[in-house]
This record gives structure tokens, C-alpha cells and sequence, in this order.
């Protein structure tokens, strides 16, 4: 793929991104659910966060497991140096500048040491790493708290980009569900919702009333009631309600639940935004600020400001243990990647700013000091350096691209390295039935 007369390493070929094309998704109301009370050391909690419930550390910060991980309890992240990797720009191939005091993985993801007695607690045990230090995994994973996390409910490590080009190295380990049997939590698309256990999507209807199903007759054509078993019981606000014809209907909150006729396979969602249906969201999106849109894209709906142009952040996947996105560190790699200069890059991404009495949406979507001459991190908290306020996506603050002059347009995506630094945009995880997304507008 060619941006603005760059050749990027790594970008995606036209066959990958029509791949990547999914259905946006209508979310119903707030559905937060109860989490399953298994076993667990007691320096390892429950924290609700926007996405859902995660296990978190004795303080609430979010634990998170590492991808690399080729091995059960065998950690991958060490406090080895990272391999500096290149970047191109038309013929001209670079390498990263050398940076002191390089951070490493443990550097920023920091293991769970308290282990208390050390014994094994449910699917939790205590393992050892390669410089004898004792932590605790879980399922076999080890797992790890970030430094990108300042404060409990945050998952700022996790992040869904544009393209999915930067495989994210790190996930965010939610705590399983109290669901019954027959029902699972599945990822579709960019949402989670709820499905059969055979993955099926299921919708509610908005004629039904609560504990009591509306559909039948021609209804029942398209809308199938999902029926509990001889053996299926209430759990929790899971609950059955009796049909006319005396079957068992479940359903959430006292909202039926069903499926549609014309979804062939595990993770399709054909009657979505079909007028008086909802599909049943586990977790929807956290609510985006007021000046944000969600565009239409050749690569499905992205962030975008509020004249259509998409929104993009600097990130560092973190393979090989390559992060430069948090603002403990201030490199100066991203020049390279923009043209060398302070100058240039300043003229290639426009911050996206906030104004002065723009609030936070809640812990996802908040606003950062950013510092003058722009740099793609936010400032170090207690920073006196010049700054300016700006719209940030879990810590990262948000930049329009120069070349781009109309909606739809990536020309921004993916301009970075092979494994490394990287702009990327940010994919809409949800909007609301009634805020359908908006078209693409730009023939790429």
C-alpha cells in the first residue's frame, strides 16, 4: 500500500483490508454482567471497567496476558533490550536512533510478586520466571499489570486499531461470566454480544414487554424464540418466561431473546438495524465525546472528528518489547517516521484539540496535555513543559492527517514499521441503533 507517496513495511494488501470489512453493530441498553465467583488469591480482585469485568491486582489495576507466550506458565516478557527495528521512506531506509536507559517489557508490565502462601488457587498457581522471581498465572498464563494504566478501571494497553496491522501483544484478562449454560458471550465484528452456545447471535424485539413476548403469527417467520431446555433454570436476571403456546423462552432482564431466521452461522448479525430489533450487546462501546463521529471507511467504521476526518494515534504494539506510546517515555522515533523534524511532523498530523471545558466521557475517551513541539504522547503527570489540550482514546491523544481533505479517507493508516511504531487509526467498537454510522464518502 502507498500513503501519500510513502511505501510503508507491513501494509495490508486491498484482498486483506475487504477481509477486514464487518457489520457495524447495534447495541442495546447497558447490559453489565454478573462476573462468576470462582477461586482466586486474595491479592487478585474484580474491577469493573468499561469494558467489562477484569481481574485486576490488590490496588484494582487491570492484569493483562501476553500473546507471546509460546509456552503454558513460561513468560515471554523479559528485561532483555529491544531489537530496534527500520522505517521507510520512498527509497530511503533508516534505522531507529539509539535511545539511554532503553525500558524492556518488565519495565512497564509488572507481574503479580504478592503470592502469599504460594499455593495454587483454583485455576490460579504460582510459577517461577528465568531470574527466580515468583508470580502468579492464571491458566497457564502469566499475568501482568501496565504502566500505561494510571488509575483503576483502565485497560489502556488494549486497544483496537484500524486495521488490526499491530497484532496487540497484550489482552485484557476479563473475568468469567455468571451465564447459564445455554447462553455464551460471543465477539462479533467489534462488539461482544451475547449468542447461543452454539454462537448464534441473539436479538431482542422492541414490541416485547417485560417477562412477556410479543411476536407471533408472521413474527415468527423471522424472529425465532430461543427456547431454554427441559433442564434450563433462572440464574441470576436470566430468566425464562412462558410463551402462549407453553415453551420457555429465555430472556435477559425479562427481554425475550431470539434469533434470526436468515443468520446461517456462528458470528453472523443479518437482522441487525432491521426496524424494532436490537442485537443483545454484552458490552457496549464507552460513549464517544460529543465532536467524535464514526466514519465509514473501505476498512470498516473508524473514529473520525467531527468533519469526517479519521482519527489517528501513535502506538507502539509492543512486539519484541518495542513501546513508545505511554508518557513515561519521550522518544523521538515517531520524527523519523514523519520526516525527521519537529517542524514536519507538525505539519503532517494535526492534533486533534479539545476545548477548554471539554469534559471526559468516562475513562476511555478523555482529554490529555499534549507537549509543544507536538509529540504523539501525552505529558508526564506534574509536567511543566508547554502543552495543549486534546482529545485522547485510552491515553493516546488523537491526530488528524494533512493529506486527507474529505470523509473516508485513510491516507494516515498504518505509516510506520514493520512490527513497531506505528499511526494508526482507531475502530469504532459500537454505536446506538438509532445513530447509524455514516457512509463512505470517499472512493479509495
Amino acid at each position: 500500500m502507498n500513503f501519500a507517496g510513502r511505501t510503508i513495511l507491513g501494509a495490508c494488501s486491498v484482498a486483506a483490508i475487504a477481509a477486514l470489512l464487518t457489520p457495524q453493530l447495534s447495541l442495546a441498553a447497558d447490559m453489565k454482567l454478573g462476573l462468576k465467583d470462582e477461586p482466586r488469591p486474595a491479592v487478585i480482585t474484580l474491577q469493573e471497567t468499561e469494558e467489562g469485568g477484569v481481574f485486576a491486582d490488590k490496588n484494582g489495576m487491570t492484569l493483562y496476558t501476553d500473546r507471546d507466550e509460546t509456552k503454558p506458565n513460561t513468560p515471554a516478557c523479559t528485561y532483555d533490550v529491544p531489537i530496534l527495528g527500520e522505517v521507510a521512506e520512498a527509497d530511503d531506509i533508516r534505522a531507529f536512533p539509539p535511545y539511554p536507559n532503553p525500558t524492556t517489557c518488565l519495565h512497564k508490565h509488572k507481574p503479580v510478586v504478592d503470592i502469599g502462601d504460594g499455593k495454587a488457587v483454583g485455576p490460579w498457581a504460582v510459577i517461577e520466571d528465568s531470574y527466580g522471581i515468583k508470580q502468579w498465572a492464571y491458566k497457564g498464563h502469566v499475568v501482568y499489570t501496565s504502566v500505561k494504566d494510571l488509575a483503576v478501571g483502565q485497560n489502556w494497553l488494549d486497544i483496537e486499531t484500524g486495521l488490526r496491522q499491530g497484532r496487540k501483544r497484550f489482552l485484557t484478562l476479563f473475568a468469567p461470566l455468571e451465564l447459564p449454560p445455554d447462553i455464551t458471550v460471543q465477539e462479533v465484528g467489534v462488539a461482544k454480544v451475547f449468542a447461543t452456545y452454539s454462537g448464534r447471535t441473539l436479538y431482542t424485539l422492541t414490541q416485547d414487554r417485560v417477562g412477556k413476548s410479543m411476536c407471533d403469527g408472521a413474527c415468527l417467520d423471522q424472529w425465532k424464540p430461543f427456547l431454554g431446555g427441559a433442564l434450563s433454570q433462572p440464574r441470576g436476571e436470566w430468566t425464562l418466561v412462558t410463551r402462549d403456546d407453553h415453551t420457555r423462552q429465555w430472556a435477559f432482564r425479562g427481554k425475550p431473546l431470539y434469533q434470526f431466521a436468515s443468520d446461517k452461522a456462528a458470528g453472523d448479525t443479518r437482522g441487525n438495524n432491521l426496524p424494532g430489533a436490537l442485537v443483545a450487546v454484552a458490552y457496549p462501546a464507552a460513549r464517544e465525546p460529543s465532536s467524535v463521529t464514526i466514519q465509514g471507511t473501505p476498512v470498516g467504521d473508524l473514529y473520525a472528528d467531527d468533519k469526517g476526518m479519521t482519527l489517528y494515534a501513535y502506538i507502539c504494539p509492543g512486539s519484541g518489547g518495542r513501546e513508545c506510546d505511554d508518557p513515561t517515555e519521550k522518544m523521538n522515533w515517531w520524527y523519523v517516521i514523519c520526516g525527521n523534524t519537529p517542524e514536519k511532523c507538525a505539519k503532517e498530523w494535526k492534533p486533534f484539540l479539545a476545548s477548554e471545558n471539554a469534559k471526559p466521557t468516562g475513562g476511555t475517551w478523555t482529554t490529555v496535555s499534549m507537549p509543544l513541539p507536538w509529540s504523539p504522547v501525552m505529558a508526564a503527570p506534574g509536567s511543566k513543559e508547554p502543552s495543549v489540550k486534546v482529545w485522547a482514546y485510552k491515553g493516546r491523544p488523537l491526530f488528524t492527517h494533512a493529506n486527507e481533505d474529505r470523509p473516508g479517507m485513510i491516507d494516515g493508516m498504518d505509516i510506520g514499521t514493520l512490527g513497531g511504531p506505528k499511526w494508526f487509526s482507531i475502530r469504532a467498537t459500537g454505536a446506538d441503533l438509532n445513530r447509524k454510522t455514516t457512509a463512505i464518502q470517499a472512493a479509495r
